[in-house]
C-alpha cells in the first residue's frame, strides 16, 4: 500500500502539479536564458568576473561545469556528503576556477546530522529527517553570510541550492541578512512543493526578484528591484 501511495504522489507531483505550476507562475524576466542542467540561467548576467555559490553537488556537476565552460565564472561548491566529496575532488581536480568545500549550507553556523536516503543507491542526504532512513553522519554547516565573509566576498552573482529540502531555511537567512545575489536557482522540495512554489514566488517578488523560468521543479529568479524598494519584507 505504501508503495502505491508513493507512486500516486510521484505521478501527481510530476504530471499534475508540475504542469499546473508552469501555467500559474508567469515569467517576468524577458532576457535570454541558457539551459544549464536542470535550470534556465540568464545568459547576459554572468561572465569571467562572476562569483557563483553552488550548494548541493551529489554526483552531478553538470551545472557547475556549465558555469565554468559557458561563462568562465568562478564557482564555489559546497557539499559535506562523503560520496560527493570524493566525486568533486576526482572530477574537478584540475579546474582552476572551481573551489570545493565539504560543508553544508544552512540558516546558522552549526554541526548538523545529515540523514541517509532509504535507498542506499542514492547519494543525496538531508538535514530534514522526514522520508529518510535513521542512518546519518554529522558535518559542519554555515550560514550564507558566513561563507561569504570567510571568502572575502561582498557580493555573489549566483546562488544555486539543491539541498534536499533545506532551500527554504537558507533563503530565509539570506533575506534576513539582506543578501541579494543577481540570480537564484533552487528546487521546490517536499510534499508541499506546489504551495511553497507559489508562496516563495510571491515573497521573492516582494524582495525584488523576477521569476525567470521553471524546469520541472527547478526554478530561477533574477534580481530586478533596488534594495530600498524591499525594506520591511519579512522572510
Amino acid at each position: 500500500m505504501s508503495i502505491l501511495c508513493e507512486r500516486v504522489r510521484a505521478f501527481s507531483r510530476w504530471h499534475l502539479e508540475g504542469p499546473l505550476l508552469q501555467l500559474l507562475l508567469r515569467r517576468r524576466y524577458e532576457g535570454l536564458l541558457a539551459r544549464l542542467s536542470h535550470w534556465r540561467i540568464p545568459a547576459d548576467l554572468l561572465g569571467p568576473e562572476s562569483i557563483c555559490y553552488c550548494a548541493g553537488v551529489g554526483e552531478d556537476l553538470a551545472f557547475e561545469v556549465g558555469l565554468l565552460k559557458q561563462f568562465d565564472s568562478t564557482v564555489y561548491a559546497f557539499d559535506p556528503t562523503p560520496r560527493a566529496i570524493r566525486f568533486a575532488e576526482d572530477r574537478m581536480r584540475n579546474a582552476e576556477k572551481f573551489h570545493f568545500s565539504p560543508v553544508g549550507l544552512w540558516s546558522e553556523d552549526a554541526t548538523l546530522r545529515f540523514y541517509a536516503p532509504t535507498n542506499d543507491q542514492y547519494v543525496s542526504h538531508s538535514v530534514l529527517r522526514a522520508g529518510m532512513s535513521g542512518e546519518y553522519f554529522e558535518a559542519p554547516c554555515r550560514r550564507l553570510a558566513t561563507l561569504m565573509k570567510e571568502r572575502g566576498h561582498g557580493r555573489i552573482d549566483l546562488l544555486k541550492l539543491n539541498i534536499e529540502g533545506a532551500e527554504y531555511e537558507v533563503l530565509r537567512s539570506m533575506m534576513a541578512d539582506h543578501l541579494r545575489p543577481k540570480i537564484l536557482a533552487f528546487t521546490f522540495e517536499g510534499a508541499s512543493a506546489f504551495v511553497e512554489a507559489i508562496r516563495w514566488t510571491r515573497m521573492l517578488s516582494c524582495y525584488g526578484y523576477q521569476f525567470a523560468g521553471l524546469v520541472g521543479w527547478a526554478a530561477t529568479f533574477v534580481l530586478d528591484e533596488p534594495l530600498e524598494a524591499c525594506r520591511g519584507v519579512s522572510p
